[in-house]
Parts: structure tokens; C-alpha cells; sequence
């Protein structure tokens, strides 16, 4: 049934594409992540747009309301009411991601989280924003987290690539191997 609903916001999400080519901008594609975001939070907003009792003009009210409160474009107001509409609400995160995903392979940019255990001078996060760069080809957009159970080290991740070097990965792969060599 998942695999289903994946496709069917696949869909969406391309018509959505088709329909508003120029909202492919980085603020745009930002602003709809925190928006994913947000819904994918509010459990409550969910459940009410998705009550078969509520009807569509309740609906249509609540969604005008979150898109002015949001300060979203005209577009996602559209989206949502053709969601609203076709009975799909539900599947308005996994279409909003859908969106996202589809806008940045558009765009040949890749989102890499790096992870560090302290903070990041410029200069440092040049070198890392370098290093993707020379191994991937396209754009790219970093975010930069510090944490200290890293025990000096970073993580570069993005949703198919995936570095990790720190004191923490290196005593993880001794325990593994320890581990391995008891079981032999």
C-alpha cells in the first residue's frame, strides 16, 4: 500500500511541477520544507483535513487560514485544494516531499547534512563543500550540525551518499571486528 501512495504523490508532485515551473527557486523549495515540515509536526491539522465529516467548504476555510499564516503562494493554496478535492489529503507531506526531491534532481542539486563534533571554521566548511563537490557532479546545498558524540570527527550525508570520519566510527569498526573475530 505504501509503494501505492508513493507513486500516486509521485503524480502529484510532477503535475505540481508541470503546473508552477518557477517554483523550483531555492526560497521557494526552503520555504516548502519548512512547510513539510511543519504539517508533518501538526498531527492535529492532519487528522482535521483528512475527517470524511468536515465538510469541503470547512476544509477550503482551514486551508486558507494555514496557507496566510504560513505566507505560502497561491500555488500550494492549489494544491492543497485539488488534495482536498481528489479525497488525497493525506498524502500532503509525502507530496510536498515529492516535490522537493523532484525540484532538486531538476536542478542537479544534492542536500548534504554535514555533521561535525565542534564547530566549523569558513574555512573548514569550504574544504568539506569542496570535497563533495569534487565527488559528485551538480549543485549543491550543505547544512552545518555540530555533535559531540561524533568524538572529533564529521559525517557528510546526503539521502544517497553518506562519509563518515571520527573516533566514534573507529571505535565502532574495532567493536564489529572484535565481535566478528568471537563468533569465528
Amino acid at each position: 500500500m505504501l509503494i501505492g501512495k508513493s507513486k500516486i504523490a509521485k503524480k502529484y508532485a510532477q503535475a505540481f511541477l508541470r503546473a508552477y515551473p518557477e517554483t523550483d527557486s531555492v526560497d521557494f523549495l526552503q520555504a516548502l520544507k519548512h512547510f513539510s515540515d511543519l504539517v508533518e509536526k501538526n498531527r492535529i491539522l492532519q487528522a482535521t483535513l483528512s475527517l470524511p465529516s468536515l465538510s469541503a467548504e470547512e476544509k477550503l476555510k482551514l486551508i486558507k487560514l494555514v496557507v496566510k499564516e504560513s505566507s505560502l503562494t497561491q500555488s500550494i493554496e492549489n494544491l492543497l485544494l485539488t488534495l482536498v478535492q481528489h479525497h488525497r489529503i493525506e498524502l500532503l507531506v509525502l507530496v510536498l516531499k515529492k516535490i522537493i526531491f523532484l525540484a532538486k534532481q531538476q536542478r542537479k542539486e544534492k542536500h548534504f547534512t554535514v555533521t561535525s563534533s565542534y564547530p566549523l571554521s569558513k574555512t573548514e566548511k569550504l574544504t568539506v563543500e569542496n570535497f563533495i563537490l569534487e565527488s559528485i557532479e551538480g549543485q549543491i546545498a550543505t547544512d552545518f550540525i555540530c555533535d559531540k558524540a561524533l568524538i572529533s570527527g564529521i559525517q557528510i550525508k546526503s539521502d544517497t551518499l553518506f562519509w563518515e570520519r571520527s573516533i566514534a566510527k573507529h571505535l565502532s569498526d574495532v567493536k564489529h571486528a572484535l565481535l566478528r573475530q568471537e563468533k569465528l
